[in-house]
């Protein structure tokens, strides 16, 4: 009976990476190819993931997808949320509390979701 259970457990585990995975490719696979095949993301890309359930930032000419990672940072994740959806105003907030200490950082828990071009902001 416990093996029983034990295997249910295993395959919920199981069901619930495969589903996370399957989105996390599914929202990569939105994001506009240029004809060079490299992502090119404008200010209206951006800005329409503005919410902290769905958080992408722009930082240094590359956008990032930090979404799954605001839950973990160290300063809460309302200390990023009114960022989500910009560049200019979280690059500066980014570099006010962190300077250039922490951009390593920022590469590794955000998921690069291609370049951020200017060309499209009102």
């Amino acid at each position: 009976m416990i093996v029983k259970k034990i295997f249910i457990a295993l395959i919920v585990v199981a069901a619930a990476i495969v589903f996370v995975y399957f989105l996390r490719v599914s929202v990569a696979a939105n994001v506009p190819l240029d004809l060079d095949g490299s992502s090119k993301l404008n200010f209206i890309d951006l800005s329409s993931h503005n919410k902290e359930a769905d958080c992408w930032v722009a930082y240094s000419g590359k956008v990032y997808d930090l979404t799954s990672w605001l839950p973990r940072h160290p300063g809460s994740a309302a200390a990023i949320a009114p960022y989500c959806g910009t560049s200019e105003e979280f690059s500066e907030a980014f570099i006010k509390q962190h300077g250039s200490t922490k951009v390593g950082m920022l590469m590794k828990v955000g998921t690069l979701m291609g370049d951020f071009e200017v060309r499209g902001q009102i």
